[in-house]
């Protein structure tokens, strides 16, 4: 992501129109017009100095770096120095970690199964060649069942370093694993896929939310109706990003999208999630960037915290 936060702490834009061409620099112009929140005229701000914090730059031909790299180590702990000195002097992160811990499923309120899940991953083809990277997992001893679609920019699925592996064997993502075990304890299947030009997905990353992504959705969805494990019915998730996605799914109206869940998602991109109250919301967007450029480099060292190089080694890849 090629988004960057420019201008001053405490600087508000007080309409769309004179902060359009700023969300276009966030790389969240082309959502904004699809959304109809996009400004239209108006004049640009001033640019200032960016406040963006750099990534470290690996030398042509340098081996990338490991956890137990001694320079890996001195990059991280400056990194984070950077990302508390921005944090001091922003004061802007709004994240309630109450709030989402209580809508989270808790393993106590749904029956773990006697037997683990299954999950096979494929490569689907888009009508234009491009290959999807999709997980589909079953609940132990299914027929047809219904399906739960999730859609994601980080990684469908994690790769734990080996000393970890044993420790958890159903398919790992951090972020949704409560809610897909529960999905699967009470008879779903999962079909979870990395978007296209993200994770193991071929393709390429242009924008949150483009165009391509909701069309591949489709042809997704229409791939699952040939498997034969398929009930009819298809369940949109997702949280945050990918909620989004589910909801743009849903816009599409496919026959067999039956319901959504959509957590902690936006409706308007400027107020919701760019400059709520006016002002630029410079905590998200320079963690955001960060995270994505530690996930599409491969260089998860660089990503914010609670992200951790020491547990991860990367996507979960595609055998055959």
């Amino acid at each position: 992501c090629n988004s960057r936060g420019g201008g001053g702490v405490g600087v508000g834009f007080g309409t769309k129109a004179e902060g359009g061409t700023m969300m276009a620099k966030l790389g969240l112009g082309a959502l904004g017009e699809e959304c109809g929140d996009a400004a239209k005229g108006g004049h640009e701000p001033a640019e200032e100095a960016s406040s963006a914090i750099p990534f470290a730059v690996v030398e042509p031909g340098a081996e990338r770096l490991g956890v137990c790299d001694p320079q890996a180590a001195l990059r991280r702990m400056g990194h984070l120095r950077a990302l508390r000195a921005r944090g001091a002097k922003n004061h802007d992160g709004h994240w309630d970690k109450a709030e989402v811990d209580e809508v989270m499923p808790k393993e106590g309120l749904f029956a773990r199964p006697q037997e683990e899940p299954s999950c096979v991953t494929h490569m689907v083809t888009m009508s234009d060649g491009c290959e999807i990277a999709v997980d589909v997992i079953l609940p132990p001893k299914s027929g047809k069942v219904p399906c739960v679609f999730h859609q994601t920019r980080y990684y469908r699925q994690w790769r734990l370093r080996k000393m970890l592996r044993p420790l958890e064997t159903f398919p790992m993502d951090p972020i949704n694993l409560a809610f897909k075990k529960a999905m699967i304890s009470r008879g779903f299947a999962i079909v979870s896929m990395d978007v296209r030009g993200t994770g193991a997905s071929f393709g390429q990353w242009t924008s949150p939310c483009q165009v391509k992504e909701r069309e591949d959705s489709v042809e997704v969805i229409d791939w699952m109706e040939r498997q034969p494990w398929y009930n009819g019915n298809v369940f949109c998730f997702g949280i945050s990003y990918d909620a989004m996605a589910a909801m743009f799914t849903v816009s599409k109206k496919h026959s067999s999208v039956k319901g959504c869940a959509s957590l902690f998602s936006y409706f308007d991109v400027w107020s919701d999630l760019g400059a709520p109250g006016g002002v630029l919301l410079h905590y998200f967007f320079d963690n955001w960037n960060q995270l994505l450029h530690a996930l599409d480099s491969g260089r998860l060292i660089e990503a914010p915290q609670p992200l951790g190089a020491s547990f991860v080694a990367g996507v979960k890849g595609v055998k055959g």
